[in-house]
């Protein structure tokens, strides 16, 4: 499997790459996933979910800042797809966890890429930020090969 593209979010005014997809549970029946792909004519293995969410702490308040095509230099906005709310939009729908990549990376794997030194983990309940903590991967044990 192709590692994936990852979300980007800004915390504290620094970008950090984001092992987390909070617009996953925003699609439902109520709001249906467009098909990104046919829509922008466009595929890569390294980024199956069509999109790369641009996302922003605030205070408390995890917020959607933009979705954008997936590897491209333009940096196309594909939010109005989603929604015709003006960004910054409050991810009120999102409870679950955020874990921004700190560091440099130390090992890769098959999902996400790499994992990092650090992960500030952030525990968000309906958008609000409501504990953090970190994670040190430098504490753990080499993985078998």
């Amino acid at each position: 499997m192709t590692a994936q593209a990852l979300e980007r979010i800004t915390y504290l005014g620094k970008r950090y790459s984001l092992r987390s997809l909070p617009l996953d549970s925003y699609f439902s029946d109520a709001h249906p996933k467009p098909d990104f792909g046919a829509i922008t004519l466009s595929f890569c293995s390294a980024c199956w979910r069509g999109y790369v969410g641009s996302w922003e702490i605030d205070g408390d308040q995890l917020l959607l800042i933009d979705i954008l095509l997936p590897f491209s230099e333009s940096e196309q906005s594909l939010l109005h797809l989603v929604s015709a709310q003006k960004p910054p939009i409050v991810a009120n729908w999102y409870t679950g966890e955020l874990r921004l990549q700190k560091g440099e990376p130390l090992r890769y794997d098959f999902d996400w890429s790499a994992i990092y030194e650090e992960e500030i983990v952030f525990n968000v309940e309906r958008g609000v930020i409501v504990s953090s903590h970190i994670v040190d991967h430098r504490l753990e044990p080499p993985s078998p090969v």
